[in-house]
């Protein structure tokens, strides 16, 4: 679709006139339909929707308020699968998460336990226990990374992992990245806020640990 053209039926393109004040436009029914909206006339371009040959109105309004109607996605949680839920709490609460809420269901045979970041509620990860247990060890995959989490003191937070028995795979050398794994072995990367904090040790020669 071109900036400021439409395309007739007769497939000319023509340059495209504003459409009225009243916000409805109209072609008449002998001549060319337009077929797509111009990016010059809809502001909400990117959301541009083609009409149908025939198609006799053009009720901008109506199409502005579908455009903003289909934006409102909104992020809500990350689920990873856990066989530990008491271990994996504990691990989250070393990274400064709490718990939202928790769902158990008898009858589907499961619990489902939110938490989050004091201050971000609204991104939340969510564990879900099966409690009749897979017969296989679960694995991340290479289609699956990380999740990620800013802190506020990169060191103080490796620290308290260590001191909880939490391994640092990839320790903060330059003051700002490391990366740890749950007891499930989903990889979790930690950024510290703002600027890098200074280099220290033991930080600056801790090797890597296994996979990160």
């Amino acid at each position: 679709m071109r900036h400021g053209r439409r395309w007739s039926s007769s497939g000319r393109s023509n340059r495209l006139s504003n459409p009225p004040s009243e916000g409805r436009g109209s072609v008449a029914d002998g001549g060319g339909f337009p077929q797509a909206i111009s990016l010059a006339a809809n502001p909400l371009h990117r959301f541009a929707v083609p009409l149908p040959p025939g198609k006799a109105l053009v009720d901008w309004r109506r199409l502005c308020r579908l455009s903003i109607s289909t934006s409102m996605t909104k992020y809500l949680h990350t689920m990873i699968r856990v066989t530990d839920p008491a271990a994996t709490v504990r691990f989250f609460e070393l990274l400064g998460l709490h718990e939202l809420r928790r769902i158990d269901s008898e009858k589907g045979r499961f619990t489902l336990i939110f938490l989050a970041a004091p201050g971000d509620e609204e991104a939340q990860v969510e564990l879900t226990h099966n409690w009749d247990p897979d017969p296989e060890p679960y694995s991340g995959g290479r289609n699956f990374g990380h999740l990620a989490y800013a802190v506020d003191d990169v060191y103080a937070t490796c620290q308290r992992l260590i001191d909880g028995g939490v391994t640092i795979n990839r320790p903060p050398r330059e003051g700002r990245m490391a990366f740890v794994r749950t007891p499930d072995n989903i990889s979790i990367e930690l950024l510290q806020k703002g600027e890098n904090l200074p280099v220290a040790e033991p930080w600056a020669s801790m090797p890597n640990v296994g996979e990160w």
